[in-house]
């Protein structure tokens, strides 16, 4: 399905009233996101890889394809890059784009109005449910949404240790814009994982993963008082589009320039797994 056509059934759903009572009964249901996700586990689904392919227009040959070709759809959705096709910085005061999207950009974050879209709001202590209000108030955060076309693996921007994580249950929700722009507190619906990390350059910071409609699973490869890596793989989504979000506190970082200016225009910035976010500050 093209992505034009997507977008136009999403807009159908989110702002119809019949559309609306597919998605409340329907579509935002985890048992519904599971059974679509376990048919995207099975053999046959692998027969809608190469439609879905050349329809998104994904770029196949950047992608290290086994020996025999995917056996699953969803071993095609967290496909891994070839070596090198997405080299991060080595200097380890760069803070890179831990996944592949649009990304939004925030400066001197309110806590208790966190932005969505278009004047949609969320609270900090909503999202992580817990009381994180007094430590990330004022710092930075970024969004990364990623649509099925994307790269759906999401990785540690920097060396450092897990100190906690939880998972929250919630409903499947699209995070595209249809439905950042028509359900209240869009992230603090959606089922989420969320890790604590204290890191070795950029201070404590939270990885929330969001998942969204058909998204059958978050997988995490790391647990508390692991410790972590740069650039190792931090987990994957199965089938759907999704959100990345990282908090960090004040102080630690500044943000790039245009990230921040477009997110004030309320445009989403086009950006690469490995790409600059920022730099850490002195």
């Amino acid at each position: 399905m093209k992505q034009k056509t997507i977008d136009m059934v999403s807009e159908w759903l989110y702002d119809s009233k019949f559309g609306r009572f597919v998605v409340e009964n329907v579509l935002k249901k985890e048992a519904t996101n599971r059974w679509v996700g376990r048919f995207f586990d099975t053999e046959l689904s692998a027969l809608l890889i190469d439609y879905f392919v050349k329809e998104q227009g994904i770029n196949i040959n950047e992608f290290a394809v086994p020996e025999g070709g995917y056996k699953t759809f969803n071993n095609f959705f967290h496909r891994k890059f070839k070596e090198g096709a997405r080299p991060f910085f080595e200097n380890p005061n760069e803070l890179f784009s831990p996944a592949e999207g649009k990304v939004f950009a925030y400066e001197e974050i309110n806590p208790n109005q966190l932005f969505q879209i278009k004047g949609r709001y969320f609270n900090l202590d909503d999202l992580v449910k817990d009381n994180v209000l007094d430590k990330y108030g004022g710092g930075e955060m970024i969004t990364i949404r990623l649509a099925p076309r994307d790269f759906h693996c999401f990785h540690f921007v920097d060396d450092g240790e897990i100190t906690n994580f939880k998972e929250i249950g919630g409903d499947y929700y699209t995070v595209d814009r249809p439905g950042l722009l028509n359900v209240l507190n869009l992230f603090c619906q959606n089922r989420r994982d969320v890790t604590y990390i204290k890191t070795e350059n950029f201070g404590d910071l939270i990885y929330v993963e969001v998942g969204a409609t058909f998204v059958g699973s978050i997988k995490q490869k790391g647990s508390v008082g692991e410790a972590v890596e740069r650039g190792k793989e931090k987990g994957y989504f199965k089938f759907g589009a999704s959100t990345v979000i990282l908090m960090l506190e004040k102080g630690k970082v500044k943000l790039r320039d245009d990230l921040v200016k477009n997110t004030r225009r309320s445009i989403e910035t086009e950006i690469k797994l490995g790409e600059e976010l920022g730099y850490k500050l002195k």
